[in-house]
């Protein structure tokens, strides 16, 4: 992966854009998802992006976006942005970040990724962040969601408190705790997919997924 600055300069030199040129970003932006998550990050080119979003000049996607550093990080933007509507309305429903219980804090924090779906009802951004945790760790990138520069955001204010509430706890722990529960989720997700494709889904995900945000929240709330 690049370093931050060569991320930055490759933002500086994107072209300027028109509407035209949003709709062409927005497909290779929804293809690239759907290969990153479906075919892995390292195994899917450039080229194949492009021929995904139906682009005849298999260069668009570095016209647009520039490497595929950028182009995952406008993937995790592009979700970041979606999901905050749903995480202010929720912060104002529990009252505020910093009375909200543990479960009301994790809520905030994962069950909006419930709602970001491709056109097939399939959780690929899901998919695609395990994978990336997966083979990349937490700070491989600057995800949107970390960015230091918006804690106005509501997972950025979400994962401050988070962070607030676990530093009894050496630095390394409290990543990896959140780490961890991250990556379970996202795989209930992603397993959960596969099992309704087969037909064999046998309970509502979002059951699952409040289930799993009750464990963790009363695991965290006893540890030492």
């Amino acid at each position: 992966m690049q370093s931050k600055n060569s991320e930055r300069t490759a933002a500086s030199e994107r072209p300027p854009k028109t509407k035209r040129s949003e709709i062409t970003r927005q497909v290779i932006l929804e293809a690239a998802e759907n290969l990153f998550a479906n075919d892995g990050i390292e195994a899917t080119s450039m080229r194949a992006v492009a021929l995904a979003a139906g682009q005849s000049n298999v260069a668009a996607v570095q016209y647009h976006f520039g490497d595929k550093q950028t182009l995952l990080t406008e993937i995790f933007e592009w979700r970041v942005q979606l999901m905050e509507p749903r995480r202010q309305d929720m912060i104002l429903q529990f009252g505020s970040i910093e009375t909200c219980t543990m479960r009301e804090l994790l809520s905030i924090i994962f069950l909006p990724y419930l709602d970001m779906r491709n056109e097939a009802g399939a959780h690929v951004y899901a998919r695609l962040l395990l994978e990336y945790l997966t083979l990349y760790g937490r700070f491989a990138l600057q995800h949107p969601a970390e960015d230091p520069q918006r804690q106005d955001r509501a997972i950025g204010r979400a994962l401050k408190e988070f962070d607030r509430r676990m530093d009894a706890h050496p630095a390394m722990a409290r990543r990896l705790h959140l780490t961890m529960i991250t990556t379970g989720f996202l795989g209930v997700i992603s397993e959960y997919d596969l099992l309704k494709a087969k037909d064999r889904a046998e309970v509502p995900l979002e059951d699952l997924v409040v289930q799993m945000i009750e464990f963790s929240a009363i695991g965290l709330e006893h540890l030492e």
